[in-house]
Parts: C-alpha cells; structure tokens; sequence
C-alpha cells in the first residue's frame, strides 16, 4: 500500500488541515511505516536546481571535492567520498553525499562553545551551489517543522511539543 500524505493548508497552521494530515501520518507510520507527501511546498524549480547543483559539485575531480572533506569538519559538514561512510557492518555506502546545517558564522556562541552540529558550512567554489543549497535546505526544514506539527497533534502532545527540539 503507497500511502501519499497532501500536505495542503498544514503549513498554515490550519486546525483543520492539521487533523488531517495528523490522521494520515499516524495512520501511515502505524500501518505502513512509511509515507510520501505531495504539496509540501517546496517550489519543482528548487528541487530541479538542487539536483542541477549536487550534479555540478560531484562531476568535479576527487581532489577537488576532498578540499571540502567532511573529515575536515568536527561537526559533520562537508563531501562524504564513495564508500566512505557505512549503515551495514559489511558493506559501504556507494554513494556521495555533501552535508550541510543551519549556516551560522565562526563567531556564533554555539559555534564558539562547541555545539554538537552547530559548525560552519564548508561550501565549494561550484557556481550557484552554496545559494541552491541554503535554499533547499531552509524550504526542507520548514516542511520538517510543518510534519512534527502534525505528529505533535497525533500523539496528543501540544503543538510547540517539537518547536525547541528544532532549534
């Protein structure tokens, strides 16, 4: 069973919407276990544009794209290599990946104490990449804040439940 949650109306705060999608998702994650969304949101030309961006990032050579290692990073920013990282004790992930977090300067009290996660972004010199991302990760962050909203509502927690663990 594919379930495929609308999002329409949550990001509003709608009381309505948000029983809705409240019911969808408890019902998904209790039954399916998982879920897909559709109007969330987040604009076609965006998502187009981060794919345009990561494509342009990882055709560079691998020396290039290890001046931006995430080894070089104590808080998990940067390009992770093909077969680098890995979830199964056996095998490594062939993947690539490039993490980035909230973009917070050097001199940011977080930054300066040493938060876990809260480090600089490394940013490579590929044209558009650092704007695209920023973008694409502000847009995803809201539908997060938007869906945790919702599953407050499912649980019966208050709606501000989530709002400091994502901070």
């Amino acid at each position: 069973m594919l379930d495929v949650i609308d999002l329409t109306g949550l990001g509003s705060g709608d009381p309505a919407a948000v029983r809705r999608v409240a019911a969808e998702l408890g019902r998904a994650c209790r039954e399916v276990g998982f879920f897909y969304i559709r109007n969330h949101g987040v604009p076609a030309a965006l998502m187009s544009g981060i794919l345009e961006s990561a494509a342009a990032f990882f055709a560079t050579p691998g020396a290039a794209k290890d001046e931006f290692s995430i080894k070089r990073s104590p808080h998990n920013r940067g390009y992770v290599g093909i077969a680098t990282e890995s979830l199964n004790r056996v095998h490594a992930d062939l993947k690539e990946a490039f993490n980035i977090g909230l973009e917070l300067s050097a001199s940011d009290p977080e930054v300066i104490a040493g938060k876990p996660f809260r480090g600089i972004n490394l940013w490579p010199p590929t044209p558009g990449f650092r704007d695209t991302a920023l973008a694409y990760f502000n847009a995803l962050w809201r539908v997060g804040l938007d869906l945790h909203l919702a599953i407050a509502a499912d649980l019966g927690l208050p709606s501000t439940f989530f709002a400091d663990k994502f901070e």
